[in-house]
């Protein structure tokens, strides 16, 4: 989660994401601010009033809270032999998750014999590098409201 371009909620030990804090309180200055992904926006006026139009941010007082919703990640076995069984018993263990918002590249220059230059891919950006390995992941996550959609990805079992 980004507030104004910048990490909100991140903890970092030696450069290193090592969780996130639930709340923060910031000083910030009059003005728009948005949460990112998402593009939640809130209004701060020179008074110190805040106000938003956005059904994901709530205020109250001098707080701005942003309503997250709990998605749950899991894996089941799913081969003849286990199929038969109760489905909390074939819940198996998953590595290498990535979980985040997938944004399209930035347009890249023309070409100088006008040709249109090849399309980039879209630009992952993993908000949840530190999960890689559940059984199962409960995360809560924001709406992503305007921007792009949270994608999730699991590699295959070998």
């Amino acid at each position: 989660m980004k507030l104004d371009g910048q990490p909100a909620f991140e903890i970092y030990y030696k450069e290193k994401l090592i969780g996130r804090k639930p709340s923060v309180k910031r000083t910030l200055s009059p003005g728009t601010h948005t949460f990112w992904p998402g593009e939640h926006s809130f209004d701060l006026a020179a008074d110190g009033s805040l106000k938003t139009s956005d059904p994901e941010l709530l205020i109250d007082g001098n707080t701005v809270k942003l309503k997250c919703y709990p998605v749950t990640l899991a894996a089941y076995q799913v081969n003849s032999p286990e199929s038969t069984m109760n489905v909390d018993l074939r819940l198996i263990g998953v590595g290498n998750l990535s979980i985040g918002v997938e944004t399209p590249a930035p347009a890249p220059a023309a070409a100088p014999d006008g040709k249109e230059p090849p399309k980039a891919p879209p630009v992952f950006e993993d908000l949840v590098p530190f999960y890689r390995s559940f059984k199962p992941l409960v995360i809560w996550l924001p709406a992503t409201g305007k921007g792009a959609p949270w994608k999730s990805a699991i590699p295959p079992r070998p």
